[in-house]
């Protein structure tokens, strides 16, 4: 929300009569102060679910998911759609050659956007992320944790164009093969690892959401 009258919303439905489990639509809604009202997505496939917005303005926002084609078995791919005010368009993202798991997105402006999630390649996953400028999504070079067969990035937080924050969780470290919590920070130039305290009583521990104010 950019305001108590200006508010998105995104997910995901499945239409009666779809062809089944496999269906899933992007879904938008828009709150305007009074009433939420649906928004016309464009079709990436017959699977495209959205997974996390952010509205740097009440004429600007984007929204992160993935897609499918159902009919080739194509891998899960990077969907990012945008907002101008008017309608929402599909902005073509880098995706890796296997599957994508979506965590979400922060735009501090129109022109600067970073998401974040994993990619799955042999037996192992590995953190992805994007950042887009105005014009195109550039995938950036970010770290797995240290000795990790999996690591997982569900959430970010952006607080200007050279300052974010993404949480998630890897599994399969050398010291533990449980799961431990993931912190990382983009300076403008690189991501790195950030620690992360772990609960010394813990068998699991995730990071699902993060936000940052400075």
């Amino acid at each position: 929300c950019t305001s108590a009258s200006a508010c998105t919303a995104v997910g995901d439905y499945r239409a009666p009569g779809s062809g089944g489990s496999g269906y899933l639509d992007g879904l938008a809604e828009r709150w305007n102060g009074t009433a939420w009202a649906v928004q016309p997505l464009p079709t990436a496939s017959e699977f495209s679910p959205l997974s996390g917005v952010s509205c740097p303005s009440a004429t600007s926002c984007m929204a992160v998911g993935v897609f499918f084609n159902l009919k080739h078995f194509s891998p899960y791919k990077v969907l990012a759609e945008q907002w101008n005010g008017t309608k929402w368009t599909v902005e073509a993202a880098p995706t890796p050659a296997e599957d994508v798991t979506m965590g979400g997105v922060s735009c501090t402006s129109a022109s600067a956007c970073t998401l974040v999630g994993s990619y799955e390649s042999g037996d192992n996953q590995y953190t992805l992320a994007e950042r887009w400028n105005g014009v195109t999504w550039t995938r950036q070079q970010i770290p797995n944790a240290a000795g990790s067969a999996e690591s997982w990035l569900t959430s970010v937080s952006c607080t200007s164009a050279t300052a974010c924050v993404a949480v998630g969780y890897a599994s399969g470290t050398k010291a533990r093969s449980i799961d431990v919590p993931l912190a990382e920070r983009w300076n403008g130039k690189t991501w790195s690892i950030l620690p992360a305290v772990n609960p010394s009583d813990a068998a699991l521990t995730k990071l699902d959401g993060v936000s940052c104010r400075s």
